[in-house]
This record gives structure tokens, sequence and C-alpha cells, in this order.
């Protein structure tokens, strides 16, 4: 009976030392656990905020342009006008319309037909003979129609069909508007060609000087690239936050061993620089 007694009473005080140890464990590793957390929180506070303030500031130093932001001074049909402008006045340096109105001049003078009195030049088709010298009008006979020249008369028929065009109103009319379009065609297209050539760089110097920014290909207007540049300075700074807070917890484990969880929180919350 003393022996059964001896057993019970060891084996309450070996069963309520365990709870006394097991208890003074939980206290401990609880008040660990508060300590923990609350150096955690410290840290992640002490973190500094997004400083717009400044992100506005460097931002317009990293794209160039002064703060504040000033709006564009043209819209996008007003580039596209200021640029057809400017490229017109390239090719109006580099090609002048003056120029091609010279050669149109020297078209009609070259293929209009003469007076009496005027010197002319012409090949026989039938000999082959260079023939110049003082225009004398046309005759018709009974023979035919005949240019005269210095007194002699040629046959029409025994001229060169290239030459004509000086007795004939209607082949000098064909002839010279022919070589008019042909050579304003030839003009228009070199006015083409220079501003094709510079139209980029034209359109870029006049979207930078009304106000616009390039970024990734596409002009935005300066207010809007500095404002999408400020965001992504707040999307960097968030995630180099979350980087720091990741450390933060993995640096400061429970006991050295046991990494406590990250909270979750709000999309209205901030992790750190709160006052």
């Amino acid at each position: 009976m003393a022996r059964r007694r001896k057993s019970g009473c060891l084996y309450f005080f070996v069963v309520g030392g365990l709870v006394v140890i097991l208890g003074c464990a939980g206290i401990y590793i609880y008040e660990q656990h508060r300590k923990t957390r609350v150096k955690i929180d410290s840290l992640v506070a002490g973190l500094p905020g997004f400083d717009e303030d400044a992100a506005v500031i460097e931002a317009a130093r990293e794209m160039g342009i002064e703060y504040p932001i000033a709006p564009p001074v043209l819209d996008e049909d007003q580039i596209r006008d200021k640029t057809r402008e400017d490229l017109e006045s390239i090719a109006d340096e580099r090609f002048p319309r003056t120029v091609l109105a010279e050669q149109t001049n020297a078209i009609i003078e070259k293929f209009r037909v003469r007076k009496e009195g005027e010197s002319v030049s012409f090949q026989l088709k039938t000999t082959g003979q260079d023939i110049s010298g003082t225009y004398g009008g046309l005759l018709t006979d009974w023979k035919g129609r005949f240019v005269v020249v210095d007194g002699q008369r040629y046959r029409t028929h025994d001229i060169d069909p290239q030459s004509h065009y000086f007795f004939d109103s209607i082949i000098s009319q064909s002839r010279a508007t022919k070589d008019i379009l042909k050579t304003r065609k030839e003009f228009e297209g070199k006015r083409r060609e220079i501003m094709i050539s510079n139209k980029d760089a034209v359109l870029d110097s006049v979207y930078a000087a009304s106000g616009y920014s390039r970024k990734g290909g596409v002009w935005k207007s300066n207010v809007q690239a500095h404002a999408e540049l400020v965001e992504e300075k707040r999307r960097q700074h968030d995630r180099d936050t979350e980087n720091c807070i990741e450390k933060i917890y993995d640096e400061n484990r429970l006991l050295g061993l046991i990494r406590l969880g990250i909270p979750e929180r709000s999309s209205d919350d901030d992790w750190a620089g709160k006052d």
C-alpha cells in the first residue's frame, strides 16, 4: 500500500513538473515571438516611404525638361501640318519652284512656232543634210507644202519630223506639253524624295519642340510621359521595399530558426514610411 502511494506521488510530481516546464516554455516562446514581431514591425516602419516630391523633380531631370511640366503647344493634327510645312521648306530650298518655272518657260520657247525672220535649223530626212538660216514662212501650191529658208523651198514631207514643231502649231503644242509634263514629274519626284528622306528627322524635331517626349518608339506629351515615369519610380520603390521586408523577416527569425509570416496588406496600406 505504501509502495502504491509512493508511485502515485512520483507520477504526480513528474506530470506536474512537465506541465510547469511546458507552460514556462510556452510563455518563453510567446514572449520571444512578441519581441521578434515588435522588432520586425519597428524595422519595417523605419523603411523610407515613397517621396513623390523628390520623384517628380528627378523624373523631370531625367527627361531633360523643366518642372512644372508645360502642356504641349501643338496637338497631333497641328504637328502633322507643321511637319508638312517644314518639309515643304526643305524641298523649296533644294528644289525651288522657280526652277520649274524656268524649265517650263525654256520648253515653251524651244518648241514654239517660229515667226518669219527668225533663225531655224533642221535636217532633211531624205538626204541627212543640215539646213539652217532665216525662216521665210510656209508656202503651199499645187506641188505641195514648203518651208522657205533663206529664199530656198524645202518640202515639209522631206523635213525630219522632230523639227516640224517650228512651223506646225499642233505639233508645237503637243511636243511642249509632253516635255513639260515629263519635266514636272521629274521635278516633283525629286521634291518628294527629299521630303521622304527628311520626314522622320523633321517629325521628331517638331514633336520635341512642341512639348513631347519619345518613349518606347511612341511620342507622348511631356505631361503624360512625366506622370508615367513617376509611376514607374513608385512601382520600383514598392518592389525595393518588398525586397527589404523579405530580408528583414529572413534575418529576424523566431529563436533564430522559425521565419514569421508576412501579414497581408490592403491595396492602400503602406509598409514603410508611415507617420
